[in-house]
């Protein structure tokens, strides 16, 4: 039965032009990029490439075997595979992403820097994770990896705990799983509790919020140790309360994951929905300046 509240909404997803614009206006509002280029040039070889632990003969011709699970549109393993190559020259890098706009710019991306990544064989898989392991199972294909990310995608699949646990099945010995999400203690956790009937749920289009907990609990009931290292982030909203602002709005469409939130949704809920932003628990107010808390955790699993 459709929920009466989300009727009248779309799904930002359902139009990959306005998503696109979105998360280029959340990237600039949060400065991510930075934050995550940072994380990745101070934390990734300790807490990854450091503990990938590969016996020479193991890497087969193919060499280090590497599975993205929604690389979008690749700027996030661009920085990890630049990180593994002085280790592992030769890799192998499975690449899985639903959508033709991304995978095709991150084509256009690994084209562009073909120098850096000479070493990197890319294998492309334009499906959802659900589609690209029922096909393994069906073709009997077994390929371990020895690194596996999943960063910000495990929002959009249809079973968390089956998802971990097939990408844990999928892990050589000696390999390492990234999950990286959104902070259950951050403000915009707190937003998606509150306003839970803008999750997604329908098969062909779901998004829902993931908690650590959800993850932590997958990995403790096959006991699987995992490390969870949380890290800051903060994106300013000051713009979403300033009513025709079009930034505003796509910030608005990106934290909502709805297209034209502000015009499309009932006006109670968006009224609702932007005094919710500003409270205090959700984030802080620096100046002029509206913050919301957009804290993530990056949670490490290795296996042997």
């Amino acid at each position: 039965m459709a929920n009466p509240i989300t009727t009248t909404m779309r799904p930002l997803l359902d139009d990959t032009v306005r998503y696109k614009k979105a998360l280029k206006a959340f990237k600039y509002y949060s400065g991510e990029d930075a934050v995550y280029n940072q994380w990745y040039e101070t934390k990734f070889d300790k807490l990854v490439t450091d503990e990938i632990k590969v016996e020479n003969g193991d890497q087969q011709e193919d060499g280090l075997q590497v599975l993205g699970v929604g690389s979008g549109s690749g700027e996030a393993d661009y920085e990890m595979l630049k990180k593994l190559l002085p280790k592992y020259p030769k890799i192998r890098n499975t690449v899985i992403e639903p959508s033709d706009q991304m995978i095709q710019k991150y084509r256009q991306l690994a084209t562009s820097q073909q120098e850096c990544l000479s070493g990197v064989v890319f294998d492309w898989r334009q499906q959802k994770y659900a589609d690209y392991h029922q096909d393994c199972q069906q073709a009997g294909e077994v390929t371990k990896f020895h690194f596996i990310h999943a960063i910000h995608s495990l929002y959009h699949v249809p079973n968390v705990d089956e998802t971990l646990g097939a990408l844990y099945d999928r892990m050589e010995d000696g390999g390492v799983l990234l999950v990286i999400i959104t902070s259950e203690k951050s403000g915009i956790n707190h937003v998606h509790e509150r306003f839970n009937d803008l999750q997604e749920k329908e098969a062909d289009n779901i998004t829902k919020f993931v908690k650590t907990s959800e993850i932590r609990r997958a990995f403790d009931k096959r006991g699987i140790p995992c490390k969870v290292y949380p890290q800051p982030l903060k994106l300013d909203i000051t713009k979403c309360f300033v009513d025709g602002d079009e930034d505003g709005d796509l910030l608005l469409d990106f934290v909502t994951h709805k297209k034209r939130f502000r015009y499309d949704a009932p006006k109670k809920l968006v009224e609702d929905y932007l005094k919710f932003l500003k409270e205090p628990k959700n984030g802080e107010v620096c100046g002029d300046q509206i913050l919301l808390n957009m804290d993530w955790d990056a949670i490490l699993v290795y296996k042997g």
